[in-house]
């Protein structure tokens, strides 16, 4: 018996959308039947015919009942009951009602029956839902938690309002919102005042004895939130929030979506709206190579690609470890797909042309290079090698096995570089540029900023030295930098590849420089700490090759707009094509380190470096570096088209 029960049980939990929907279906037939017996009693004064009554009844119960499940009234959630539900149960009704009086008109006498009876059949069947909700949502009377402020007064902030007021709902109770619009200044919205605006927050939390913050503002500039997190920081109370409205177009707002504010959201930027058609277009169905796929924007990109139907995608990685992880990830979210890792080193041209011969991709994303400034400017022969000689022995070897699109990711310490690391990319650059007009490849280059969270940059950093108690260590207080998020990065890369027809420099659209001091501060106050005083922040001084401001473009380069309001491309005039490459045929030689930047530093004649004494050793290389200047000025330089 005790097992039959059990069993019952977990039947009735598995079913229970069945049973709710069962109870909800009688629940409609029997209004039905109560509002065409209460109109005739209340019409005839009590004193209905009864015979009348039950006559008339079958015909107006089966056309109600046709109607209710014409609108679908049993797919309304009693719970969220709203307006456009009201409406549609109205429509129901009284379309309804209008059914019957062709059919019965004749043979009722108290006409007034088919206007009292949709409406006691719209209070049954709208009220009966809306005490439901009520009863689920209780009130804020009597409830417990942490005394709660909203800040956002807008939609977001109502819903997530209700959410706190159901009656099941523990952790907050709402006491008040914050609203910077004076027009909901002394307003209420579901019993809850609009108490004042952000900047009364320290005021407020005082009067009104706040313990939390929910910030509902999904719209939210980083300013704003920067802001608004540093007045709860000031005020001693946590700040929680709803994420942005791209994530919350397939959620609703409630507290299962709220969480602690990160630093996506205090230097977040505005979601991306892409051309996902075309992107899909240039992907789907066809062999997808992505060189350093193991890396931050290369495993990222990986997944994005997955996500578009391509027919192979071919994962070149020099770390084992690395090429490990995003292989399982792959495998793990796209169990359909078919992929390849191969562990190769782009320095190791046969390698390359083994694994294009094989596989023939149609697009390459050329992901992989050395980027860490200070470990290259360390390791320049290193960063030549893979940043330089690499990219050229993928480039050539995509160029001849007959690639459609080889997209390079390249950065913005490439423009006027004062490091190796950005003087390589931007050799890499010109070398890919040129490679458009001896190939039927087409080869297209984005450029831009630092990537949150990716490894090796300061945000990880951060963490670190926070998860060891401090202290933060910042170069200079004044340095600043562009920052996107790796999945915005990535995206637009895409777009990027779907736009270009190759020769084309791609500049993403980086919003703002960031300062780095500022983003020490916030993580720290983020963490429940406040700067210099709990957790100390370190001035250590420029590291070599880096810069105080970084740049996306050259001043010659003319932006010009795109088709994506996110993306600018660069037209600049470009080196001459023989001569680049027999300058990259001298730099293969050349191994000390000194002389490698001096040699760099005879292409990008941009390209800044602190060593300013040169050895005499040198000075034969600074007069040829003078002759290849002279070289250089009289070759004519080509232009995009």
């Amino acid at each position: 018996m005790r097992y039959l029960l059990k069993r019952l049980n977990l039947y009735l939990l598995n079913h229970r959308w069945v049973w709710v929907r069962t109870i909800i279906f009688f629940y409609d037939m029997s209004s039905v039947a109560i509002s065409w017996l209460l109109s005739f009693v209340i019409i005839s004064n009590f004193n209905p015919s009864y015979v009348v009554i039950f006559k008339s009844l079958p015909a107006a119960f089966i056309i109600q009942v046709i109607s209710i499940m014409y609108f679908r009234l049993d797919r309304i959630v009693a719970r969220f009951i709203s307006l456009p539900d009201l409406i549609r149960i109205l429509k129901s009704v009284f379309f309804a009602c209008f059914i019957t009086a062709i059919f019965e008109f004749q043979n009722i006498q108290q006409k007034a029956v088919f206007v009292l009876d949709p409406l006691i059949l719209t209070i049954l069947l709208a009220g009966g839902r809306t005490l439901y909700r009520l009863y689920i949502e209780g009130t804020i009377y009597g409830k417990t938690g942490l005394r709660t402020l909203i800040i956002g007064a807008g939609r977001a902030g109502e819903a997530l309002a209700r959410e706190l007021l159901r009656k099941d709902q523990k952790i907050y109770l709402p006491v008040g919102f914050l609203d910077d619009d004076r027009l909901k200044a002394g307003k209420e919205i579901l019993g809850v005042r609009v108490v004042g605006r952000t900047r009364d927050l320290a005021q407020i939390v005082r009067r009104l004895d706040i313990e939390m913050a929910l910030l509902a503002i999904p719209s939210a500039a980083p300013k704003t939130v920067r802001r608004i997190t540093k007045l709860c920081h000031e005020a001693n109370i946590p700040c929680r929030t709803l994420p942005s409205i791209q994530k919350l177009l397939t959620s609703k707002a409630d507290i299962s979506t709220l969480h602690d504010i990160t630093t996506e959201n205090l230097l977040g930027r505005a979601p991306v709206s892409l051309d996902w058609d075309g992107i899909r277009s240039q992907i789907e169905d066809k062999t997808i190579l992505v060189s350093g796929a193991g890396g931050s924007i290369g495993s990222e990109l990986c997944c994005q690609i997955a996500s578009l139907d391509p027919k192979k995608i071919i994962l070149l990685e020099i770390s084992e470890f690395g090429l490990y992880q995003i292989e399982m990830t792959l495998k793990e979210q796209y169990p359909n797909r078919e992929i390849k890792a191969i562990l190769a080193d782009i320095r190791d041209r046969d390698s390359l042309l083994k694994i294009f011969k094989e596989e023939r991709p149609s697009l390459v994303f050329h992901t992989a290079a050395y980027k860490h400034v200070p470990m290259v400017e360390k390791n320049p022969l290193a960063g030549i090698k893979t940043n330089i000689f690499g990219t050229k022995n993928i480039a050539d070897v995509s160029s001849e096995s007959g690639v459609e699109k080889f997209i390079l990711i390249s950065t913005d310490k490439a423009v006027n570089p004062t490091s190796v690391m950005g003087a390589t990319k931007r050799i890499a650059e010109l070398y890919c540029q040129n490679m458009t007009y001896d190939s039927n490849t087409a080869f297209i280059i984005t450029r831009f900023g630092n990537v949150l969270e990716s490894s090796g940059s300061v945000v990880p950093l951060f963490k670190r030295q926070m998860a060891n108690g401090g202290p933060l260590t910042v170069t200079h207080p004044e340095i600043r930098r562009y920052f996107m998020t790796t999945s915005e990065a990535c995206q637009l890369v895409l777009q990027a590849s779907a736009l270009g027809c190759g020769g084309e420099i791609f500049v993403l659209d980086m919003g703002e420089p960031v300062k780095i001091l500022d983003m020490a501060e916030q993580i720290i106050r983020l963490a429940g700490f406040t700067p210099y005083t709990d957790i100390p922040i370190v001035f250590t001084g420029l590291r070599p090759g880096e810069k105080l401001y970084e740049e996306l473009f050259y001043r010659e380069e003319r932006l010009t707009p795109t088709a994506h309001p996110k993306l600018l491309l660069a037209k600049g005039a470009e080196v001459d094509w023989q001569w680049l490459k027999a300058k990259l045929n001298g730099l293969k030689v050349i191994k000390d380190p000194l002389e490698i930047k001096i040699y760099l530093k005879s292409i990008i004649n941009e390209y800044q470096f602190a060593e300013n004494i040169i050895p005499p050793k040198l000075n034969y290389l600074t007069d040829k570096i003078k002759d290849l200047a002279k070289y250089k000025e009289k070759a004519k330089p080509r232009k995009i088209n």
